[in-house]
């Protein structure tokens, strides 16, 4: 029995202010191939649907294309949601749903929701266990609530309710910070992690699924075993991410034990970092895709309109950042003598520009220069 593990795919992010809309349906459309290819019997998404609990009116259109087009392949597709969701808006109507063969899981009330699967001699159980907090379980089992003070609380008390199937598969759907005591997972900006490790959770807790199909981190690895896995987020949403190889997970479980390889997810616009001066940017020095989102250190120490012009040559550039570079045209001296070439309002761009990484739009332009009139006015 086959089975395709995502998670993590942020409908509805904007990075540096930039949406991510036709990436992610690029993503959806790589998914719904991938699925076909492999002839998976089911599909997971383990949390972080949206990438915020109210999303927007597009990015609740591109969810619902994604759950169309899954929903057509005729297999269950399973979904719970993460803590970028809001699980009574992501799992409404999900009693309808079920008849097309979607499957949301709802907030945590006390049992973690499952359903039985089987082909030829293999039978698969995959329970759906929301992200959850200590609030959450406390609420739901009130009578152990003076047990329940961490996130390892939390879900060691939702495990301990769950229902195994003996002589089948058990496949368990989180996402949560998951360790292995001392050993930590690779984290990235764009993630959320508790200071302190309060929100970890021991893999320990997991020891009687065959399985653990998690969300939560976006870079793809496994923790203590290699059954307790993170698929990573199909798109990089951070520059911390720039080195990670995106793909989905793809089990194949047998009577007796489950198979694990992965799928790559090529974007259609990479996102990378590049580090170079300006002239060697002009010149071509870069020779990869300048479509891409980018990330530029510049080795000048100063240039003028620096993101503006940039832009004329990377249009999806989304952070810049300055480098030191040893060169003895940024003598004091030569400092001094492009301050002397330079106009007030070119100054004062660069100066902006260097502090906020934004260029100046031609309207703030326009108000710097009356404003600097102004002062040279009043004298």
């Amino acid at each position: 029995m086959k089975v395709l593990h995502t998670a993590d795919v942020h409908i509805g992010k904007r990075v540096c202010g930039m949406p991510m809309k036709d990436e992610q349906l690029h993503v959806i459309e790589q998914l719904v191939a991938i699925a076909k290819d492999e002839d998976v019997d089911c599909i997971i998404i383990a949390g972080d649907v949206f990438d915020r609990s109210i999303p927007s009116r597009d990015a609740l259109e591109l969810c619902e294309r994604l759950f169309l087009d899954l929903c057509a392949l005729e297999v269950p597709v399973f979904v719970i949601p993460g803590n970028h969701d809001a699980p009574q808006q992501l799992s409404f109507c999900s009693g309808l749903m079920q008849s097309s063969g979607l499957h949301i899981a709802k907030a945590y009330h006390g049992q973690i929701e499952y359903f039985d699967l089987a082909k030829d001699q293999t039978k698969l159980r995959v329970h759906l266990l929301p992200f959850v907090r200590p609030t959450d379980v406390r609420m739901a089992h009130p009578e152990l609530a003076d047990q329940i003070s961490t996130h390892n609380d939390a879900v060691r008390v939702a495990l301990s309710h769950d229902e195994i199937l003996d002589g089948a598969c058990n496949l368990l759907v989180a996402h949560q910070f998951v360790v292995s005591g001392s050993a930590h997972p690779e984290t990235c900006d764009s993630e959320i992690i508790s200071l302190g490790g309060t929100d970890s959770i021991e893999a320990e807790l997991f020891d009687a699924y065959d399985y653990v199909a998690l969300g939560h981190l976006h870079g793809p690895q496994h923790v203590h075993r290699e059954t307790i896995r993170y698929s990573g987020s199909p798109l990089k949403y951070s520059f911390s991410e720039v080195h990670h190889e995106k793909s989905v997970t793809i089990l194949d479980f047998g009577q007796a034990d489950v198979r694990i390889s992965t799928r790559k997810m090529l974007p259609l616009h990479d996102m990378r970092e590049i580090t170079a001066s300006y002239s060697d940017l002009l010149q071509g020095i870069d020779t990869k895709d300048p479509l891409d989102y980018l990330r530029v250190r510049l080795m000048d120490t100063s240039l003028p309109d620096a993101m503006a012009k940039l832009r004329n040559i990377y249009p999806n550039i989304m952070r810049l950042d300055w480098e030191t570079a040893p060169d003895l045209a940024d003598s004091p001296s030569a400092h001094g003598e492009r301050a002397r070439k330079s106009s007030p309002v070119d100054l004062f761009a660069a100066f902006y520009e260097s502090q906020t990484g934004n260029a100046l739009t031609d309207d703030e332009r326009d108000i710097v220069k009356l404003c600097l009139e102004d002062l040279e006015g009043h004298r």
